[in-house]
């Protein structure tokens, strides 16, 4: 009878320390954020309220956000432009399945560059927001995403 208590005991202790294993998307998120922060981007848990009147967008939009700033002691600037990925009013010259937020001064040019950059790009992009300091992205984080391909679509804005 001891021996069926000590059996019970231990398959309990060894079933609630593998339960508290992280899954294997929780270990892949965790790789890509650490990859991204030995990079020198921040990540941060991000909220983002869109003005439905203004633009259409109809959905807040949560995420992790991936940042960097020029010059981190200045502060960030006035903003050159906003992009969102839902479908809305104001699409000109983007791709598919994103608009405007804030329209940029040059829409076509900025529009150029960003299906260019986003061309080959394997994940689908949430928001990106670009000041003059400071650049933000919030994608889906695929499977396919990497810390390099973040660092190097904000980096493009960034200058």
């Amino acid at each position: 009878m001891i021996w069926g208590i000590f059996a019970v005991v231990g398959l309990m202790l060894f079933g609630s320390i593998y339960w508290l294993k992280p899954s294997p998307r929780d270990q892949r998120l965790a790789a890509l954020r650490l990859a991204a922060i030995k990079l020198g981007l921040q990540v941060r848990h991000h909220n983002f309220q869109p003005d439905m009147a203004k633009t259409g967008v109809r959905e807040a939009i949560t995420g992790t956000s991936y940042s960097r700033m020029k010059n981190p002691g200045k502060p960030q600037g006035n903003l050159l432009f906003r992009i969102v990925g839902q479908p809305a009013w104001d699409n000109e010259a983007l791709p598919d399945g994103l608009s405007w937020h804030d329209k940029p001064a040059d829409v076509q040019k900025t529009g150029q560059q960003i299906s260019s950059l986003l061309l080959g790009w394997p994940d689908k992009l949430y928001l990106l927001e670009v000041y003059e300091n400071r650049v933000m992205l919030m994608a889906a984080e695929n499977r396919e995403a990497t810390a390099e391909v973040y660092a190097n679509v904000i980096d493009t804005f960034l200058g």
